[in-house]
C-alpha cells in the first residue's frame, strides 16, 4: 500500500480548492456570499437568485428562510480568485475587497487598451 502524503501547501489549496467547490451557486454558478440561503433539504443557493425562482434548482424543494450561518462564516474567511481567472489574473481577495479589484483588474473586459489612430 502506497502512503501518499501532501505537503502543508499543496493541502491548503486543495482545501481552498473545495471550499470554493461548497460556495458556488447552482443557479447562476458564481460564488456565493451572505446571506445565503437554504432550502428543505440544506441545498445552499445565493441570495441574489433565491427571490427569482419557487424552488431549489438541485432537489426541487421549498426553501426555507433560514441562513446557512457556517458556510456564510467560511466564506467570510475564503480567498476568491478573480472572476478573470480565465483571462489571466490569478490574484485571490476576500469578500470585502474582491468587488474593488474587479473594478480595477487589468484583465477585465472593459479594460483593453483602446487603439489610437
Amino acid at each position: 500500500m502506497t502512503l501518499y502524503v501532501l505537503d502543508i501547501d499543496e493541502f491548503s489549496r486543495a482545501l481552498a480548492e473545495d471550499l470554493l467547490k461548497e460556495l458556488e451557486c447552482p443557479v447562476c454558478m458564481q460564488y456565493m456570499v451572505p446571506p445565503i440561503k437554504l432550502c428543505m433539504n440544506g441545498r445552499n443557493i445565493c441570495n441574489k437568485y433565491r427571490e427569482s425562482i419557487q424552488c431549489c434548482p438541485t432537489g426541487k424543494a421549498e426553501f426555507l428562510g433560514t441562513r446557512n450561518v457556517a458556510l456564510e462564516n467560511i466564506a467570510r474567511k475564503q480567498k476568491f480568485p478573480c472572476a478573470n481567472r480565465q483571462s489571466g489574473c490569478l490574484q485571490l481577495f476576500s469578500i470585502v475587497h474582491i468587488a474593488k479589484h474587479h473594478d480595477v483588474c487589468v484583465y477585465g473586459k472593459n479594460k483593453m487598451p483602446v487603439a489610437s489612430n
